[in-house]
């Protein structure tokens, strides 16, 4: 039997060490991002109290409108709530087109966009943070949980409590999250769990804080055949950091927290992000704004010269207010007049309007722009969607594939289990699975009872634009087969009505339960057949009496 190494709260604290050793450069350039381009998010390596102002740094707030509007366009693109976004299959693909399954996985698919969406799962509000994070710190986490009040509870997780490291593929495989918690909070998730000290906290000094870790990672050394948290293929272990002590060791099938990155230089973990190349114009744009502000306060109210002895009392600059002066009997010159140190004032808003389109630039606004024109047709605002998905494809690509293909795994993962409850495992990792009471999903099907091999596969942009490409080549297709026919009707002959029908219907995406399967349109064509055939034989029955009684009626046979 596999024996596993005790793990120790000292070691994995020391992991936290080194890894944090590492990312000193970054956390200045997040602080520094954070500082224009998201002020909530600025105290990477500054610390703020709470509700303390956090636009001190800032003189123009066009940068930060950019930014959150870039994340939302990538949140109308990639996980828009009013469309599916994803699929759920088998790998299997034959599989996939059994009636019985298909409606299976139809079904779960969309139990799974309910749950998600369900205000309490608050999945909207974290994707929209994670997106912002991407835009402005080139990384950021997402956490996919369950609670009491909700089957699934969604979180984005800041990079400035995330610690990762790569395999040796370049991937993410190990996160580790640092956070504080009351000792209230922390007694009702754990109990008695926690050191004593906390415990005794959680009574006397309840909203005291404590820090903790939580450490993910895959475990290499586990009995496959134990579905224990020990032997899960996921370690999750949180620890006491003041305590220096492990709470709880867990395990799970899935990363609770996955790491998406905007963009990755070579032999850096961290991402890199458009708010970084944005960053050199953000910095003069705010300096250039604060710069025409006061030039702007010199124009309108400037600094005034005074000729010594010149002015009678006190200089009074009120409204309408009168000022006594004496003559200068030799210059002629009056006893008060402004000094203009005002520099060019149109440069100064030419160069800024210069700024704030490199700004849009650097964060695509200038290319991503929704097209407005009321009459446009379909092509041309397709046309304008499919320029969206050219322009930032490298960096979608890698949002799906760490990100949210990730947290779809998760997802499925969670109301699956909470759905059926594994009765074996053999060694080769293939389950057994039983409906419990209360499932989230319906019975399995007979063809994926012994051990479903499913997969969430997401549906981007690119794919349903290509998907609806193809069903314009199909309508295309029918209307030339058509207009052959007139004349030619043999034609249709080429043509399989049935699978094109299918064909047509899967690439819509449509409910399969609108859907007849092929036995039970071969079984109303029979049915149909035989209606017509009985329909037929009383018509020539009839016809047969009909010609028997005008035949005697004439004698013929007589």
């Amino acid at each position: 039997m596999l024996q596993r190494k005790p793990l120790k709260a000292a070691d994995l604290l020391a992991r936290t060490q080194m890894i944090k050793g590492g990312r000193g450069n970054f956390e200045a350039l997040w602080q520094e991002c954070g500082r224009y381009l998201l002020p909530r998010k600025s105290d990477i390596i500054e610390s703020k109290s709470k509700g303390q102002n956090q636009l001190a740094y800032v003189f123009e707030t066009s940068p930060i409108a950019d930014a959150q509007e870039l994340s939302i366009l990538l949140h109308g693109i990639l996980t828009n709530p009013t469309s599916k976004w994803f699929n759920i299959e088998t790998e299997d693909p034959d599989l996939n087109t059994k009636d019985a399954v298909s409606r299976w996985l139809s079904e779960s698919r969309d139990i799974m966009i309910s749950k998600m969406y369900h205000p309490k799962a608050r999945l909207t509000e974290a994707l929209q943070e994670w997106y912002l994070d991407q835009v402005v710190f080139g990384a950021g986490g997402l956490q996919t949980d369950t609670s009491k009040d909700s089957d699934l509870v969604y979180m984005a997780r800041n990079v400035k409590n995330l610690y990762v490291a790569e395999n040796e593929h370049g991937l993410i495989d190990m996160v580790i999250l640092t956070f504080k918690m009351t000792a209230r909070a922390a007694y009702e998730k754990w109990g008695n769990l926690l050191n004593e000290k906390i415990c005794k906290a959680a009574i006397e000094k309840p909203f005291q804080e404590f820090e903790f870790e939580w450490h993910i990672f895959p475990r290499k050394e586990r009995d496959k055949e134990k579905i224990t948290p020990e032997n899960l293929p996921i370690a999750s272990i949180f620890i006491d950091v003041t305590h220096k002590a492990i709470i709880v060791e867990g395990g799970a099938y899935t990363p609770p927290i996955v790491v998406g990155r905007w963009e990755v230089t070579e032999g850096e973990v961290y991402g890199r992000s458009q708010g970084m190349i944005a960053l050199p114009d953000v910095k003069q744009l705010n300096q250039m704004s604060r710069d025409l502000m006061r030039a702007g306060e010199k124009f309108l109210r400037p600094p005034l010269q005074v000729v010594h002895d010149m002015v009678l009392g006190r200089i009074n600059l009120s409204a309408g207010a009168l000022n006594m002066l004496k003559p200068n009997p030799i210059t002629g010159t009056r006893g008060i007049e402004p000094i203009n140190t005002v520099g060019n004032i149109p440069i100064t808003v030419e160069l800024i309007q210069r700024k704030e389109q490199n700004i849009q630039r650097a964060f695509f606004l200038d290319r991503t722009k929704t097209l407005a024109d009321p009459r446009a047709t379909l092509g041309q605002v397709q046309l304008v969607e499919m320029q969206k998905l050219r322009i930032m494809a490298p960096m979608l690509g890698r949002l799906l594939s760490e990100g949210l293909e990730s947290l779809l795994s998760r997802t499925f993962d969670i109301l699956f289990r909470k759905s059926f409850n594994t009765l074996s495992v053999d060694s080769e990792g293939r389950n057994t699975f039983e409906l419990l009471d209360g499932a989230v999903f319906s019975e399995l099907p007979e063809e994926l009872k012994a051990g479903p091999a499913l997969r969430i596969t997401y549906q981007s942009p690119v794919t349903q634009a290509q998907q609806q490409a193809e069903l314009s080549s199909i309508n295309t297709w029918l209307t030339d087969i058509l207009a052959v026919a007139q004349p030619y009707p043999q034609a249709l002959d080429l043509v399989d009505i049935d699978q094109v029908i299918r064909k047509k219907f899967r690439i819509l995406g449509l409910d399969p339960k609108l859907i007849k399967d092929s036995e039970q349109v071969a079984q109303i064509r029979d049915a149909k057949v035989q209606a017509q055939q009985a329909q037929q034989d009383k018509e020539d029955a009839v016809q047969l009496v009909d010609s028997a009684s005008t035949a005697k009626k004439a004698g013929i046979g007589q």
